[in-house]
């Protein structure tokens, strides 16, 4: 077949390809792409990940039972915790994730990985690591209680963060995540802080400066939250700072890691659902056979 020919064809076909059309060849295209992924094969990933969303769904509710006076809890609302928030977000994405490997499974793929909201993701797996490492290495005090050790605060501290992490390492592709991902891993978590610093301060302004000790509990979550318990404002951004930033560093090397993984897992190029000037040419190669 010539030049002219194979131009002529080109564009016909260009003309033929309905949506639909475009999507099988696509499709067809990313599952020849993703056979070599390195990940393991979707009913394992399958059966992680039922384990996965059991384990968010069972934190998420141990974030409202904690705090339910009537079963020995503190009474203080669940989402003013930044554990609350991870533990959320956590389970958003535990589920997104199975959902991804079902539709996968019923389109009759043998391995894959999750596409759906891959930021989201990072950001989730940033906040529950940073759960984890602060009830791990910063409070070591407390891990020697017997009264930390709950079932909710081993769910959400703990086995949460873990089987998320396992997740991470198993079954998503590496060669994935953005450069700019720490960033918005570093800035995603400090939105918490930003929404609780100006709930207490319009507070404290709506009570004449200061806000009654009995009502302490209802808006500081921490000792170190405390405006009127000798700890400042400027003191709490200049912390908040500094946490920004361990967070963007915790982001920095968990994407260094994902970078220079010697197994890729995900196509390195870029797939775009309609057909491209290379889905052509290998289209008007099979013909010329």
């Amino acid at each position: 077949m010539n030049v002219e020919k194979a131009s002529w064809l080109h564009k016909i076909m260009k003309k033929i390809f309905t949506d639909k059309r475009q999507k099988v060849f696509y499709n067809l295209r990313m599952d020849n792409s993703e056979k070599n992924t390195g990940l393991p094969g979707l009913k394992a990933q399958l059966a992680f990940r039922i384990l996965w969303s059991i384990a968010a769904i069972v934190a998420s509710a141990c974030t409202f039972t904690d705090h339910i006076t009537s079963l020995g809890g503190d009474g203080r609302p669940p989402a003013l915790f930044f554990t609350s928030w991870s533990v959320w977000l956590a389970c958003l994405v535990a589920l997104t994730s199975l959902a991804s490997t079902v539709m996968q499974l019923r389109a009759g793929k043998n391995c894959g990985y999750n596409r759906l909201l891959p930021l989201l993701k990072f950001c989730a797996t940033i906040m529950i690591i940073a759960t984890f490492a602060v009830s791990a290495f910063v409070l070591p005090d407390k891990i020697w209680m017997a009264s930390y050790w709950t079932f909710g605060s081993a769910a959400k501290h703990f086995v949460l963060p873990l089987i998320t992490i396992a997740d991470e390492i198993l079954f998503h592709p590496h060669h994935h995540y953005r450069a700019s991902y720490p960033l918005f891993g570093g800035l995603v978590p400090l939105l918490y802080w930003v929404v609780l610093i100006i709930r207490n301060v319009a507070y404290r302004t709506s009570m004449g400066g200061a806000i009654p000790q009995e009502k302490w509990g209802l808006y500081y979550p921490y000792g170190f939250t405390n405006f009127d318990n000798g700890h400042t404002l400027k003191g709490l951004c200049l912390l908040l700072l500094g946490i920004g930033a361990g967070l963007i560093l915790i982001g920095c090397i968990f994407w260094l890691c994902d970078k220079f993984s010697k197994t890729p897992g995900s196509p390195k190029k870029k797939f775009s659902p309609g057909v491209d000037e290379s889905d052509m040419s290998d289209f008007i190669h099979y013909l010329k056979k």
